[in-house]
């Protein structure tokens, strides 16, 4: 439907798929280990720990902010807060509401559907961040950075803040040559950002009230171009146009 699960009109509906939405969110090996009775690995797990935290963060803070800035009830602004945060964050692209001027999200696990960032990565920076700090107040200290109690690699460490640092690069370069075809600020940054990240409707014009028909083909190639680069991980790709990589050994 054009108007996507809006469609339906339907609370039920709407908390079903919430649901598998959010479970297509979750680490596949996670959902393996549980359907095997180690729940503890589960629970425990600190990429998950995350995203649940962001998910029930991002919810509440918006459900409480259509609540007081709108005419819904209590439920009505949980459940469509809570539906968009999940659609969002794990890349699906439904929509029950225009969330245009709704807070944007970085993406779900690694190892599941979802498109993004992922919050493994999430995870990673944020602890070589509060070890940065550490090692200026402790020079000599040896701080290992650790998820779920496994030591990480600096070479890892490397490769998420590279991929992070192209991220970010791809898309501000994209952002500004899309509004030299002359697309809008907002869209700009929605489409591209919707792209790279695989989540579907973009902003504004873009949003999920619209679509992109609207866009010049050149606009529509480099979206395209982004989805790609974004669904395969941008090393992938990126790879392709090394001159090394075609060296023959």
């Amino acid at each position: 439907k054009q108007t996507s699960i809006e469609y339906y009109h339907s609370p039920y509906i709407d908390y079903v798929i919430s649901v598998f939405m959010f479970l297509s969110g979750v680490n596949f090996t996670l959902l393996l280990l549980m359907f095997n009775g180690k729940i503890k690995k589960f629970i425990h797990d600190a990429e998950l720990k995350f995203y649940f935290m962001s998910v029930a963060f991002f919810t509440v803070f918006i459900a409480v902010w259509l609540y007081q800035t709108s005419s819904m009830g209590a439920e009505e602004a949980f459940r469509k807060s809570l539906f968009q945060v999940i659609s969002l964050q794990t890349s699906t692209g439904f929509a029950t509401a225009d969330y245009m001027l709704w807070p944007s999200i970085m993406g779900a696990c690694a190892g599941s559907t979802t498109g993004g960032i992922k919050c493994i990565r999430m995870v990673i920076l944020f602890k070589v961040a509060k070890n940065e700090f550490k090692h200026i107040l402790h020079p000599n200290a040896v701080l290992p950075v650790r998820v779920n109690k496994q030591v990480i690699s600096p070479s890892i460490q490397s490769t998420v803040l590279a991929f992070t640092f192209l991220y970010a690069i791809i898309a501000i370069i994209s952002i500004l040559v899309m509004m030299g075809f002359g697309v809008g600020f907002l869209e700009s940054i929605g489409t591209v950002i919707s792209s790279i990240g695989n989540m579907g409707p973009g902003l504004g014009t873009c949003g999920p009230a619209f679509s992109l028909s609207a866009l010049c083909d050149t606009a529509k190639w480099l979206l395209s171009f982004l989805m790609l680069l974004g669904r395969l991980e941008l090393f992938t790709v990126l790879l392709l146009f090394s001159s090394d990589f075609w060296k023959r050994n």
